[in-house]
């Protein structure tokens, strides 16, 4: 839950932050269910992910196929798109 502090998100909004959570949660493909969500199995019905949003927390990219030396950084910061 690091990334709450980091987004800078005023406490009363991180209910909403836990609701996300469990919202995406209910939708992550799982071998346990033939690689279906808990949300399908239930329903019997596709989910629609085209709403969601990032809110802004940081974000790292990995950089290790071009940095190879063990001194070089392995991550770089992003903007989420």
């Amino acid at each position: 839950m690091a990334f709450i502090f980091q987004s800078k998100l005023p406490k009363k909004y991180w209910s909403y932050v836990v609701l996300h959570a469990v919202y995406l949660n209910n939708r992550i493909p799982l071998k346990k269910f033939k690689n279906k969500s808990s949300y399908e199995t239930l329903y019997n019905e596709v989910h629609d992910l085209s709403s969601l949003r990032v809110f802004g927390c940081l974000r790292f990219a990995s950089t290790l196929p071009t940095n190879k030396h063990k001194f070089d950084p392995r991550a770089m910061k992003c903007i989420p798109s």
